[in-house]
């Protein structure tokens, strides 16, 4: 363990001893529409998904999901199979394999492949063929061990080629590359010499050499070539069937004994001879798999099935977000937390609710104009503003249709290269209700767009167009962070509509002691400090200066954001850290030691009422329960939930509704005082009681009174009853 990581733990250990159980928690949620490879098992399809692993009920038609947080590796599953006792084994493209097993929910973990994708599996007996991005090995479940890996596959084949396919013919394992198919026997003596191998290219019968699947059927080998499906017969590859799309081939199955081909005009079955079109077309699909009733379709939307009846494909999208990119979050008023996605190549904008997610985008009803949302805010009357990466601005309170502020109606501007092309690259609101608009590199010259309450637009000039973070000091001094000059402070004098009384704005450069022109993001304490994240560095301005503050985990900040308790919070390449500011201490969270999905941070929002902090990263959202919700602004009335408490059922019990500065003691029905929190103890508006108490032990069934008391002797009271 490093110095480092030392301290960091130490750091982590020291607060969760100090704090309830029902903080420091990580969920994660990633997108698992897209269906890489799946197997069926009696009723359940387990899906191998770019977002973790699904197992879908076909009786229910539910989903299950597992990521990180509960118990994966990692939640780029790229490789999925069953072994002979209905165990899920699953591979990762870090080269971690898992096998779950579904009746005791029991992970066991393989880590000889690290560094390597694995990228198909198939489970025979005890052995566990792997196919892997350098080629093929072979892997003894009992001995836990790496028997041989297969690096050259054949004299005609390069060496350390990538296996996309494996399949057992007779007494032969047979591999798919995207050079052709190499065959060996299995009782062969030496498979580590390349002359083991045969090996099958277009001048043996292939109609091109990149082979994506294999599948037996009528006691045949048949293999799925880019664009045709081929069987072995005779020492050579043959076409089978007419009539064969002029399409590229994903997967192949079969289902109630017919051979079926996913390919990228839809899902052919042959019969008697000839491909048919299973139903109607259907778009973005990635492979197959049959149940005794229905052939299921994986797709980029999740699972679907064909209706016989109704002649439509039936879809069941899991629940998550549209994609596994955030790039803004904004909670808003009651609890909801909105996404913003990408600029390039995004999915939208995304509405979480603690349980359900909702997506919006050009596929969606209804639909938005553009898919690459980039920043979201949420004004004082909870109406969403939406930055987009073209479209300007759409702007929507879920109770009429999106508008949206672009060129075409004169709000912002385009860019040099498409005066149509409008940028809104980040939205702040001020303590006044106005919202602050960032119009990247308009061509107007005038980046900066504010718009009352009352509905007026104004535009304002800056000594750059390259700007893309902004944030409201406590002065509603808008300070503006650009990629190429610094930080700009404009003072908009309390009047956004006059900009004759505006003073002239400041800049602090490298020339003030940063360490990079170019701004990642900034955020303003309740202290009045002025955080600034750039690539090299994190810094920040108080008192007329500009200073460096070091221990986060990474000089290469992207992300900032101040919790409820006046804590910063440091998105970095390398992870997560914050900035304890009663302690005067870091903690840091990455995926060695946390439950964060990914260590490329990329957005943060927190719901300041409850204390969750949201973390956005480009392999999914990371959720992570803290005590620093904010407390509120003096003494009000307690709410004491669930009530009652029972310690069998509930972890803890919530004291709610706490202000600055206060303690809280809890006493017995005998007046005797069995608990005391300190102002020290306390870290946001919720405090958590798990029913222990001041020596650790478990208090007695009852009814029990809770004290708040503030620094002026005011005091808040509240009751629980605990049973046991």
């Amino acid at each position: 363990m490093t110095r480092r990581s030392a301290y960091t733990l130490f750091w982590i250990l020291g607060w969760v001893v100090g704090l309830e159980a029902q903080t420091w928690r990580w969920t994660t949620y990633s997108s698992m529409a897209q269906i890489q490879a799946a197997v069926a098992v009696d009723s359940t399809i387990w899906c191998a998904t770019g977002g973790g692993l699904l197992a879908f009920d076909t009786g229910k038609r539910s989903y299950q999901s597992w990521t990180n947080t509960e118990g994966l590796a990692s939640v780029m599953v790229s490789a999925i199979a069953v072994d002979s006792e209905k165990r899920i084994f699953i591979g990762h493209q870090n080269g971690i394999i898992q096998r779950f097993d579904p009746n005791t929910s029991t992970w066991e973990q393989l880590d000889d492949y690290s560094g390597h994708a694995v990228q198909c599996l198939l489970s025979e007996g005890d052995t566990l063929f792997v196919g892997l991005d350098i080629g093929l090995s072979i892997y003894r479940l009992a001995k836990r061990e790496v028997k041989e890996t297969y690096r050259h596959l054949g004299r005609k084949f390069p060496a350390e080629l990538g296996v996309k396919a494996l399949v057992l013919f007779g007494k032969e394992i047979w591999v798919a590359t995207k050079e052709g198919t190499a065959s060996s026997r299995l009782d062969h003596p030496n498979l580590l010499d390349p002359d083991a191998w045969t090996d099958y290219t277009t001048a043996d019968g292939l109609p091109q050499n990149s082979i994506v699947d294999f599948t037996l059927v009528d006691g045949e080998l048949a293999a799925a070539a880019l664009r045709q499906v081929v069987v072995f017969r005779n020492g050579r590859w043959q076409p089978v069937g007419t009539g064969f799309p002029d399409a590229e081939v994903f997967d192949l199955t079969l289902h109630q004994d017919k051979l079926v081909s996913v390919t990228s005009e839809g899902i052919y079955v042959l019969q008697s001879g000839a491909w048919i079109r299973y139903g109607s077309a259907i778009e973005k699909l990635r492979c197959a798999v049959s149940t005794p009733l229905n052939l299921w379709s994986g797709t980029d939307e999740g699972l679907a099935v064909y209706s016989d009846a109704q002649s439509i494909w039936a879809f069941y999208r899991p629940n998550g977000p549209a994609s596994h990119l955030f790039s803004d979050l904004a909670v808003d008023q009651n609890g909801v937390l909105w996404c913003a996605s990408a600029n390039v190549n995004g999915a939208g904008f995304y509405r979480f609710d603690g349980s359900q997610w909702t997506n919006y985008s050009t596929r969606s009803d209804p639909p938005t104009a553009l898919n690459d949302a980039y920043s979201v805010a949420v004004d004082r009357h909870n109406a969403k503003w939406i930055g987009t990466w073209g479209r300007g601005v759409l702007y929507w309170d879920e109770e009429s249709p999106f508008r949206y502020y672009n060129k075409a109606n004169g709000k912002l501007g385009g860019i040099v290269s498409d005066p149509d092309y409008a940028v809104a690259s980040q939205i702040a609101v001020d303590t006044s209700g106005t919202v602050w608009i960032l119009n990247f590199e308009t061509i107007t010259n005038l980046p900066l767009v504010s718009v009352t309450p009352d509905s007026v637009w104004t535009r304002y000039g800056l000594p750059t167009t390259l700007c893309k973070r902004i944030a409201v000091d406590l002065e509603n001094r808008k300070w503006i962070g650009s990629e190429n000059m610094g930080v700009i402070v404009y003072d908009d004098n309390g009047t956004p509509a006059d900009r004759s009384d505006d003073p002239p704005v400041e800049i602090y450069s490298t020339d003030d002691g940063l360490a990079s022109n170019q701004i990642t993001d900034l955020a303003v304490d309740r202290d009045g400090v002025v955080w600034i994240g750039t690539p090299a560095g994190l810094f920040y301005y108080e008192n007329g200066r500009i200073k460096q503050r070091y221990g986060a985990l990474s000089d290469n900040v992207t992300r900032l954001l101040v919790d409820g308790a006046n804590n910063l919070w440091v998105g970095t390449g390398s992870g997560l850290s914050c900035f304890l500011v009663r302690d005067y201490a870091w903690m840091h969270f990455h995926t060695q030691n946390s439950g964060l999905v990914e260590n490329g941070i990329t957005a943060l929002a927190m719901d300041y009422s409850s204390g969750k902090l949201y973390v956005g990263t480009s392999l999914g959202l990371s959720v992570l329960e803290t005590p620093f919700s904010e407390p509120l602004p003096e003494l009000a009335e307690l709410k004491v939930y669930p009530n009652p408490f029972l310690p069998s059922q509930h972890e803890t019990v919530t004291i709610d509704n706490l202000a600055s500065g206060v303690s809280v003691a809890i006493f017995g029905a005998d007046g005797y005082r069995v608990r005391h929190y300190s102002d020290s103890d306390i870290f946001g508006k919720q405090l958590f009681w798990d029913g222990l108490s001041d020596t650790g032990n478990p208090v007695s069934a009852g009814i029990y009174v809770v004290v708040v008391q503030d620094e002026s002797g005011a005091r808040r009271l509240g009751k629980v009853a605990l049973i046991r």
